[in-house]
């Protein structure tokens, strides 16, 4: 049975999202968890947390990744306006939902990245979010990544950001959609769910998203 296992080093991380891009793209083959960072500058306290214990010789990459890390700025975010299209009359759009859940990405008391791949070309509207066991003050910030450079953008590029803070009602169905445009992502991007959890329980999600497949 797999041990969520920490291991803790002592330097300076500002951008706990780019180390745990940094982490996903190496070798290792264990699942990164999440990144805790505590203090400032170069005495910081940093805790990588990961599904499971570490082989030797994944204990020695961390460790070097570790030891050349310099504390990167997170890769830009692409300004440029989205592409919009109207809604009605103008497209040949078929309504084609889908949906993902969160298992035990999520991490209690700490902010969590979870990644939804998009299983193909969509035009998205908008989502729904259930969570039963997520704690009142629970949020999260919605974006799209290009983790594996689909786009040519450069890997772990951030296409868009689409919802700064959504917070979220336990129990319920969380939904957010906008019927006046739409947005078209091609097959192979991520949307990045970063899940700020305030409770001492882990949160469960689930989102299931207003998509269509076609032409706009």
């Amino acid at each position: 049975m797999a041990t969520q296992t920490v291991y803790n080093f002592t330097q300076q991380v500002d951008y706990p999202s780019v180390l745990i891009s940094q982490i996903q793209a190496s070798s290792i083959s264990t699942a990164v968890v999440n990144v805790a960072t505590t203090g400032s500058g170069g005495t910081m306290s940093v805790s990588i947390s990961f599904k499971d214990a570490l082989s030797d010789a994944d204990v020695a990459t961390l460790n070097s990744l570790m030891a050349a890390y310099n504390n990167p700025l997170p890769p830009v975010v692409n300004t440029s306006p989205p592409k919009v299209v109207q809604v009605l009359g103008s497209d040949t759009l078929t309504l084609c939902p889908f949906g993902a859940f969160s298992g035990t990405t999520i991490v209690a008391g700490t902010t969590t990245n979870w990644d939804v791949p998009l299983p193909q070309t969509m035009t998205l509207r908008g989502a729904s979010l259930f969570s039963s066991n997520a704690t009142l003050g629970d949020w999260i910030s919605v974006s799209v990544i290009d983790i594996n450079n689909v786009t040519g953008a450069g890997a772990n590029t951030v296409l868009g950001q689409y919802v700064l803070s959504w917070y979220i009602v336990p129990g319920v169905w969380n939904t957010m959609e906008d019927v006046s445009i739409s947005q078209s992502l091609p097959a192979g991007v991520f949307l990045r769910f970063t899940y700020t959890s305030v409770g001492s329980a882990a949160p469960q999600a689930i989102v299931n998203f207003i998509s269509y497949v076609g032409t706009p």
